[in-house]
């Protein structure tokens, strides 16, 4: 039964188009988050990589879709330099304000 659904041609039509969704979403946000940020080195690497699809292609093979960007919005974006010492923001807590 895996076997009929795997080699369907619907299967093998729709979950391409979804990691490749997938992984563009991650690498768009990633990309507006260094930005944001004025991290223009990790701009250009990141598009670089989605523009030739290199490293995307080696991801998808080892199964690690999206992993450059997925790993700069949740590590590399919150490192900074400040008096030559290496720091790691902390997450920032939203506030809630009840009426």
């Amino acid at each position: 039964m895996l076997e009929g659904i795997i080699t369907s041609s619907w299967f093998q039509t729709v979950v391409p188009w979804v990691l490749l969704l997938w992984s563009l979403a991650w690498e768009l946000f990633a990309m507006w988050k260094a930005a944001k940020k004025n991290h223009f080195i990790w701009f250009i690497l990141i598009f670089v990589v989605q523009l030739l699809g290199y490293l995307s292609i080696v991801f998808a093979i080892f199964g690690t879709f999206a992993a450059l960007p997925i790993l700069y919005i949740f590590v590399f974006s919150r490192l900074s330099f400040k008096d030559n010492k290496l720091y790691f923001e902390k997450w920032k807590k939203k506030s809630s304000k009840k009426k």
